[in-house]
């Protein structure tokens, strides 16, 4: 395998094609721009990655490996109808390319074509079985199609051929625990767990799975924890308040939840959680200010308009327990594609 060109070295690369005989210029000039947009790529500037990649194929139109990358660019800029052009193009070229189709079935669960991305990612995983997050993305789609036992055993076969990703064990623990297996359940968190202690990520899918499970206190270790690990982080502040007031706990909850809206302040279930905490603490004046802060976030929802109706029609209602919002497990928590 050649050693990746670094930036100046792929930069006399170009000089050097562009003064080759013109039978030679374009191949040599091409693969110039492609080695300095996969630099800019991997460096996160993508404007300048996308005008070096469509350089590359002005000068060679048929190089898998610039619109390869190309569509990688277009993904991170978020112009995924773009991003599914430019991998279809380079599938069509040299179809034994494992990462494009994994790319592409990630582009087409963002544009929501599930059954487009489970062709996909079968394509990947026919010319690389052993990869582990494509049998993740895999499990991640067949669940959202709701075959919750196909998605377990892509689940399973994403932590035999990846044993270190946590997020496979911890969606695989959730389905788990939904089909009433909760001792392999939490076999799986804990496993997980133990691998990705100082993962935030991990922290919060297992506190999602202890809350769905009515573990409160597990929970709030967890949420605790993730916002010890990553206190810039809005999220984990946000999930460790609404469990707080959902302990009772409500001064606890009150700080909590402030300090994820100073962090997020469009945090819109955020909001509605201190509403009712503030409900809680008989300061009814400062629950509408919060219910009056979601509608500002976006108004659309009709959840800040029965909490309304809620805190001001039942004033002995049990609070401490309203259904609570789950985040999800799949690319909230972890990218599909990542760990």
């Amino acid at each position: 395998m050649h050693r990746p060109l670094s930036y100046v070295e792929a930069l006399k690369t170009v000089a050097h094609a562009r003064a080759q005989a013109p039978s030679e210029r374009a191949a040599g000039v091409a693969l110039g721009h492609l080695a300095l947009g996969k630099q800019l790529y991997e460096q996160g500037h993508y404007s300048e990655a996308l005008g070096e990649l469509e350089s590359a194929l002005q000068w060679n139109p048929s190089l898998p490996g610039a619109l390869f990358f190309k569509g990688l660019v277009l993904v991170a800029l978020a112009r995924f109808s773009s991003a599914r052009d430019a991998l279809s193009q380079s599938l069509a070229l040299e179809s034994a390319q494992p990462l494009a189709w994994l790319a592409l079935a990630f582009v087409e669960q963002e544009l929501a074509e599930p059954f487009e991305a489970l062709i996909a990612v079968e394509n990947a995983l026919a010319e690389e079985p052993q990869n582990g997050r494509a049998h993740l993305l895999k499990g991640n789609l067949l669940a959202a199609l709701g075959s919750p036992r196909e998605a377990m055993d892509a689940y399973r076969e994403s932590i035999r051929h990846a044993p270190t990703l946590a997020a496979p064990r911890f969606k695989l623990a959730r389905l788990l625990l939904d089909d009433q297996q909760a001792s392999d359940a939490f076999n799986q968190a804990a496993t997980a767990l133990r691998m990705n202690c100082f993962d935030p990520r991990s922290r919060m899918a297992a506190g999602e799975l202890f809350l769905a499970n009515g573990a409160l206190q597990a929970a709030l270790v967890e949420f605790t924890a993730a916002a010890d690990v990553d206190p810039a982080q809005s999220l984990p502040h946000a999930r460790r308040g609404a469990t707080l007031f959902r302990l009772g706990q409500f001064a606890e909850a009150e700080v909590a939840l402030n300090t994820a809206l100073s962090l997020n302040p469009k945090d819109y279930a955020a909001c509605l959680d201190l509403a009712r905490v503030a409900h809680a603490l008989g300061r009814p004046a400062d629950a509408d200010a919060a219910i009056d802060q979601a509608r500002q976030i976006d108004g659309r929802y009709p959840a800040s308009d029965r909490l309304h109706e809620e805190l001001n029609t039942t004033k002995d209602a049990d609070l401490t327990n309203p259904a609570p919002v789950i985040a999800s497990l799949t690319a909230d928590i972890i990218a599909a594609t990542g760990s």
